[in-house]
């Protein structure tokens, strides 16, 4: 075995060390010339130092959150990237944004087989963490069960649903391992559903995710069931039509009251009582939550903003719900005082609105402020530019924006790279 070799073999064995991947980076520096492209190869090595350092910080420190939304996807984007990836077609393909986590591809997608065998999966020189299959179909899982690193990874999720149960195919990899499942696209049923949430994986399981299951109701009921048991930090119901009253019981359960990220956006339902159930969330853990694709109306929006967890908050998705200008204000209004990220794509927040936001005492430490879309002219901007806002984001995603060409060349003069017109 060549000391190439041996070093990705150390790193793929110890998925949760740093050093074996810094290590890796310097032996790379030092031998880049013996590869036919060496000025990849060190920027490779380069990368995989930047995006430890970066790992190591809290997640909603500033030098973290820069790396990951300006400089890491212009650095995935370099030419050295498909120089220095390993070979997985015809079988499948890395999963991107990101491509790399801790500097190594982390995931990948195998594709809906179409009934035919999927082909041999062999081993991949990276730490796989992930993987999404695009059918859960008898090929697709068989080649699975057979490949050299099924053992290791920690997250499924499932695409579309197949010939095969999701919860008959998750028998093939190592129990004591995953810990973080994904249903999309309906891709498990009802009695599936209750089946798993039963079983002894769901007790050790971090992270839940249905989008667009068709049963949110058996869902919800089956979390409710087994909530002494549940250990989740994460639960993403997103597109689910929950009804009001099986949601306002999950709310109110003990797995909900220790989460730290929440979404239960995707609906577009309008449901006052839905964010009723949410603004009386007792949630103390709660750092996320995402409420995308939703239609509050402007008292479900007061509601929430007045809610007593929204003190703790680090990051808010209300991307196209629906938000004018009067909605965007009461918003504003909110003791968001801790919130780091906050993404509003989507709405008609108006100048008005934006005015409101950069006017907030309380969002005076926001680092992120997504308001693509959002038709924000040169007052708005103008209000940025006059408040806290315009020094303290990372970024600022002014995309879509109909402001002069003069007024966005002031906030690019301002902010630089930080701001996305």
């Amino acid at each position: 075995m060549s000391d190439h070799d041996a070093f990705l073999r150390a790193i793929c064995e110890n998925p949760a060390e740093d050093t074996p991947r810094l290590v890796f980076a310097d032996w790379l520096d030092e031998h880049a010339d013996a590869f036919p492209t060496p000025a990849a190869v060190r920027l490779r090595a380069a990368f995989i130092r930047d995006d430890v350092a970066a790992s190591q910080r809290d997640e909603y420190d500033p030098v973290r959150l820069r790396w990951e939304l300006v400089e890491k996807p212009r650095r995935e984007a370099e030419s050295w990237v498909n120089e220095t990836l390993p070979p997985i077609q015809p079988w499948g393909s890395f999963l991107r944004a990101p491509l790399f986590r801790r500097g190594f591809p982390w995931a990948l997608t195998v594709p809906p087989s179409d009934g035919a065998p999927v082909p041999a999966l062999p081993e991949v020189a990276v730490p796989l963490e992930s993987v999404r299959l695009g059918r859960c179909g008898h090929h697709a899982i068989e080649a699975l069960r057979r490949a050299p690193w099924r053992d290791r990874l920690t997250a499924i999720e499932f695409e579309h649903r197949g010939n095969t149960s999701p919860t008959g195919a998750l028998s093939q990899f190592a129990p004591d391992r995953v810990e973080r499942l994904a249903f999309l696209n309906a891709a498990i049923t009802a009695a599936e559903t209750r089946e798993l949430v039963a079983g002894p994986l769901f007790g050790r399981l971090a992270s839940l995710r249905f989008t667009r299951a068709e049963h949110g109701t058996a869902v919800a009921e089956s979390l409710v069931r087994e909530s002494a048991r549940s250990a989740l930090s994460e639960l993403h119901l997103v597109g689910c039509r929950v009804p009001w009253e099986p949601l306002g019981e999950l709310l109110g359960s003990p797995a909900v009251a220790r989460l730290r990220s929440l979404s239960l956006g995707g609906d577009l339902i309008a449901s006052q009582m839905k964010f009723g159930a949410i603004a009386d969330l007792v949630a103390p853990a709660l750092r996320s939550l995402d409420l995308s694709d939703d239609a509050p109306r402007a008292e479900a929006v007061e509601a929430l903003a007045a809610a007593p967890f929204v003190s703790g908050l680090h990051r808010l998705d209300l991307s196209r719900c629906s938000l004018n200008r009067d909605r965007t204000r009461l918003l504003a209004g909110g003791a968001f005082d801790n919130l780091r990220v906050l993404r509003l794509y989507g709405n008609s927040a108006g100048n008005e609105g934006v005015t409101a936001l950069a006017r907030s005492p309380h969002l005076a430490g926001l680092l992120v402020l997504d308001l693509g879309y959002t038709q924000v002219g040169d007052e708005g901007i103008e209000a940025i530019l006059e408040s806290p806002l315009a020094d303290g984001l990372v970024l600022l995603d002014l995309t879509g924006s109909p402001a002069s060409d003069e007024a966005k060349g002031l906030l690019k003069a301002k902010m630089g790279d930080r701001v996305v017109v």
